[in-house]
């Protein structure tokens, strides 16, 4: 039986939603279900089908679909009617006597697709689980609570088994799998974050007479020691590895069998646990000595910035960003950035600097009439090839602090820092002695300038870099990094196996880019002397359909009319990818403020700051891998933060790299 809805004739009668109403033989399970079809479900053809093994129904067809093998193949988007029964329940039918405990399906599923289990029965005494798994038979989720529908929400596409299991009775049902229109039903979740061995539990009111069950039992653990005289109905923790002393509860709390119906189980031992503590507390909901029982959840703070380009930053979720957001934001860390200087008035900047400096001596370099002087400020670089400006300082700057959660703009990714604006570039590129008296600037050593900022730089970033090996270069990040400066510098923008300095100095961290899809951007050089990736982007590509290049989001400035005029841009390139390596090492600093330059080093050499890419361990491509901001947080907090005179130019086309902002974007 198939029949077609098509989107046409909906749109011909002028219908936004379909009621569409089905009847379910049986004499236990007859009802109506109405379904509100989701508009952009009726972007394809949505099929119906029935379950190829009804064991319901003496005249039904029979196809056995229990196990993985005899998965039966569904369409998507789809709607299935069928039946499953605990043997001995239900209808008489085929498999009243054994039983026909689940139906599998295969289907191919999409981000944010929606399985959805009508259950005919009240969901309690005919009861029905709906599980999700992978083509191996492992369990990936699970809705299996005591309503009349199960909904499992699809977090990224693949194929997918399908699971409706029987854990109580018999009943038919209905299960729709497309686009979500709609909130998952609550339910009892595998997928949701809760405490393994608790419930939360209440109990009835006190009774004269003694119990010997479940309440009894409670009082000899250690979440109701003592509490055996309140009288006051409350809920209590229960701690349920009691609950294995118990008969009721023993085939529950057993390692070697699964509670879901058919002997499903997850791959890895925790999602066991999780999954065992889940029907436990399933169960606990049915004994009578129990008023209410509950998963104890987990909750977590939630952080999403509410800047309007914040949704096309998709360089963040990629190194967890959100997640170490919840912890810190940066508070109290300062990062040099020796680049082309900064648009000082660019609006979602204000509020994130510290005093910087300019040192770029010759006057035509500069661009702003002098040489070194306390103004950061970027006047451009203009050009030879269109006369506007790269304002490549700016791009950086942005990535690394941008006001946060204002309403307007981008993120950075530790807003809560601050950037001292150290100008060393300017009209076709920079010198390397220039660098050298910023980075000595930024770690408070005597420099060209005649001052020291009140207090050094945290972290140094330096989204520049040329072939040519400068002792006194190096020199400098030596005593830098001596001071407690971490170094970090970009790998260049090559697509070779070439040192790039200041980068391959020893001490210091290069940093290569990742594309989207966390590939090694095409652009990007590599070797055994790169460190760590983190993202750069590819403006060739708009992999995640945003209508954008999938480049690196930040201010900007342009000058193409005479005028600088702020904005946002999108580049790509180590230099893009170097800013968010120093911002989560400024979030390190903030929560582990005696974290030394070796120590992060030691960290970064042990794994545990990154997610390991390509072949394992370190390797040309990825260096350590790609950097994991809320992992780098988390292993600088438990680290409590304790460790074990040139003038050669640097080369112009390779100082800067990713200095072409490809899109910009108005202020918003």
């Amino acid at each position: 039986m198939k029949s077609r809805l098509l989107k046409y004739a909906l749109l011909l009668l002028g219908l936004v939603s379909l009621p569409l109403r089905v009847g379910f033989g049986g004499d236990d399970s007859a009802f109506s279900l109405k379904i509100d079809a989701a508009p952009e479900m009726f972007d394809a053809v949505v099929e119906t089908t029935v379950d190829s093994d009804d064991g319901g129904s003496p005249n039904a067809i029979f196809v056995s679909n229990d196990t993985t093998a005899t998965a039966q193949p569904l369409p998507n988007p789809v709607v299935v009617t069928g039946y499953v029964n605990r043997p001995g329940s239900g209808s008489e039918g085929r498999s009243r006597a054994a039983g026909d405990l689940v139906d599998v399906y295969q289907v191919s599923l999409k981000g944010g697709d929606r399985v959805t289990l009508t259950i005919a029965g009240d969901g309690v005494q005919a009861d029905l689980d709906l599980g999700l798994a992978d083509l191996d038979g492992n369990l990936l989720d699970v809705s299996a609570g005591q309503v009349q529908v199960e909904s499992l929400t699809v977090k990224a596409a693949g194929d997918y088994l399908v699971l409706v299991g029987a854990n109580r009775g018999a009943s038919r049902y209905e299960l729709t799998i497309g686009p979500a229109r709609e909130p998952a039903a609550a339910s009892l979740r595998l997928s949701d974050a809760f405490a393994v061995g608790q419930a939360i539990v209440r109990f009835p009111e006190q009774r004269a007479e003694a119990q010997s069950g479940l309440r009894a039992q409670a009082r000899t653990l250690g979440g109701f020691a003592g509490r055996e005289h309140e009288t006051q109905q409350r809920n209590m923790l229960f701690d349920l590895v009691g609950l294995k002393q118990m008969a009721t509860y023993r085939a529950l709390a057993s390692a070697e069998s699964s509670p879901f119906p058919g002997g499903f189980q997850p791959a890895d031992s925790a999602s066991r646990d999780k999954l065992k503590t889940l029907y436990q507390v399933k169960a606990m909901r049915l004994d009578p000595e129990v008023a209410a029982a509950e998963l104890n959840y987990i909750y977590k703070p939630l952080f999403v910035p509410n800047d309007s380009l914040y949704q096309y930053q998709w360089h963040y979720p990629q190194i967890n960003l959100p997640r170490a957001w919840d912890v810190t934001t940066g508070a109290g860390a300062i990062v040099a950035v020796i680049d082309t200087g900064v648009a000082l008035d660019h609006p979602d900047l204000q509020g994130q600097f510290v005093a910087g400096y300019d040192f770029i001596q010759d006057p035509a370099v500069a661009g702003d009439g002098g040489g070194i002087d306390p103004n950061p400020d970027d006047p451009g670089d203009h050009s030879e090839d269109d006369g506007s400006s790269s304002f490549h300082g700016t791009h950086v700057t942005g990535t690394v602090v941008a006001a946060t959660n204002n309403g307007v703009g981008v993120a950075g990714v530790a807003f809560g820092a601050k950037v001292m604006p150290l100008r060393a570039l300017g009209v076709g590129g920079g010198y390397d002695y220039d660098i050298e008296q910023a980075i000595r600037f930024a770690a408070g050593l005597a420099n060209d300038s005649g001052t020291v900022p009140p207090r050094r730089a945290d972290v140094l970033s330096m989204s520049l870099g040329g072939t040519g090996f400068s002792p006194g270069l190096q020199d400098a990040c030596n005593q830098a990094r001596a001071a407690g400066v971490v170094i970090v510098a970009a790998a260049g923008n090559d697509g070779i196996n070439e040192l790039n300095y200041p980068a391959a100095f020893p001490g210091v961290i290069a940093v290569g880019a990742v594309d989207i899809n966390k590939a090694r951007a095409p652009y990007s050089n590599f070797g055994s002397w790169v460190s760590v990736v983190a993202p750069g982007g590819n403006m060739a590509q708009d992999a995640n359909g945003d209508s954008y290049p999938d480049g690196v989001v930040s201010t900007a400035a342009s000058d193409s009319s005479g005028t600088r005029v702020n904005g946002y841009g999108i580049a790509a390139g180590t230099s893009m990818a170097t800013p968010h390596m120093a911002g989560v090492v400024a979030l390190m600093k903030a929560v582990a403020p005696s974290l030394t330059p070796q120590k992060v080093t030691d960290l970064l050499t042990s794994g545990a700051l990154t997610d390991d890419l390509g072949a394992p361990g370190k390797d040309d491509q990825f260096g350590y891998g790609l950097i994991n901001a809320s992992k780098a947080v988390a292993a600088a907090a438990a680290s409590g933060g304790s460790g074990s005179g040139s003038f050669q130019t640097i080369d112009p086309s390779l100082q800067n790299f990713g200095i072409n902002v490809g899109v910009m974007i108005p202020v918003q």
